[in-house]
């Protein structure tokens, strides 16, 4: 759900007012939009990362209106872990490009990527390129700013988000790969909130089956793949029956039947702490999982649609950005954390 934008200073002038004039903030706003969507900054040059910076913070290209505006995006996108410095190399600024070469694309790490390269530079470096927007390769596309929110890899994630949902016969490695992964890479916390999230955990084991459902596995995952430090919080009822699972009131017996399954010591993950409410009903029933602070997906189908390595009913999901939707589903956070729930470190 996240690309990666390779910005550079200048494209940030070209859509300005001084440049653009009456059309700019219409641009702007869309650039905007689609970053804090979709978007994560990446610099391949610190020095191209400070001037960025400079010209948002005391510039004289950009009014004090996009200023704030730039700025705002910025901080947020920081708590989100959705900027960095792939390499330090000034050999890859891109305002300094005499050609494209596949060099340039390999100093970027991850994919997909869009860069932003303002007018001068594009045109230096794709002069038949009459639209302002070029597929380099197949993962990989250049664009002018205001070109840059029409580019294909926006096009495909908001499609996706538009899904809101896979199909039964869906491999849920799948839904990992395309829908999950692509923000578990970027978060440091981890929300899962389900109230039912742990009665698919006991109906295994007392069946017997040693096949990971979905919390299980979705640990797992994120062990292997969220940044180092990466703390988990599941949010869960306990001392409840339900469809033929009877789930303990005792938290330590939830943290016990993790550690049976998990790996007996964790490599990227910091911990995973269980935040747990007596009774089905004392826990709201809405359910989501989100990652930091600037993403996450209402589940209304619930997470145990994942407990199958192909899933057998419909995986409804919505994607969560703007800040009125992270709010409401930090409010349910909320009602529970006003309720007292018992706080367990399954590693402790």
């Amino acid at each position: 759900m996240i690309v990666d934008v390779a910005l550079s200073p200048g494209s940030l002038d070209d859509i300005s007012e001084r440049v653009a004039g009456e059309y700019s903030r219409g641009v702007q706003r869309l650039l905007i939009e689609r970053l804090r969507s979709h978007g994560a900054l990446v610099w391949a040059s610190r020095r191209e990362l400070t001037a960025t910076l400079d010209l948002i913070r005391a510039g004289d290209g950009l009014t004090e209106g996009e200023k704030k505006e730039w700025s705002d995006l910025l901080i947020w996108l920081k708590q989100g872990g959705r900027v960095r410095l792939s390499v330090d190399s000034d050999d890859c600024a891109l305002e300094s490009l005499t050609r494209w070469s596949p060099s340039v694309e390999s100093s970027f790490a991850g994919r997909p990527i869009v860069a932003i390269l303002s007018q001068r530079i594009f045109g230096r470096l794709f002069p038949d390129a009459q639209e302002g927007l070029v597929a380099t390769s197949s993962d990989f596309e250049v664009a002018t700013g205001a070109m840059a929110p029409f580019a294909s890899p926006f096009a495909r994630l908001q499609a996706l988000a538009d899904l809101e949902a896979y199909p039964p016969g869906t491999q849920r490695e799948d839904i990992w790969q395309q829908l999950l992964a692509p923000l578990a890479a970027r978060s440091k916390q981890v929300t899962i909130f389900d109230r039912y999230a742990f009665a698919e955990l006991f109906r295994r084991r007392q069946s017997g089956s040693s096949e990971p459902e979905h919390l299980e596995w979705l640990l797992k995952k994120l062990d292997s793949h969220a940044p180092r430090g990466t703390v988990v919080k599941v949010f869960g009822s306990v001392g409840y029956g339900h469809g033929g699972s009877a789930v303990p009131q005792p938290p330590g017996q939830i943290a016990a039947a993790l550690l049976q399954r998990m790996p007996t010591r964790l490599t990227r993950l910091a911990g995973v702490e269980l935040h747990t409410l007596t009774g089905i009903h004392a826990h709201p029933h809405d359910r989501h999982i989100s990652f930091g602070s600037t993403f996450g997906l209402e589940l209304p189908s619930g997470l145990d649609r994942l407990a199958k390595t192909q899933i057998s009913h419909t995986f409804s999901f919505g994607y969560k950005w703007r800040e009125g939707q992270l709010q409401a589903l930090r409010d349910r956070e909320i009602a529970v954390a006003l309720a007292r729930p018992r706080v367990t470190s399954v590693y402790a």
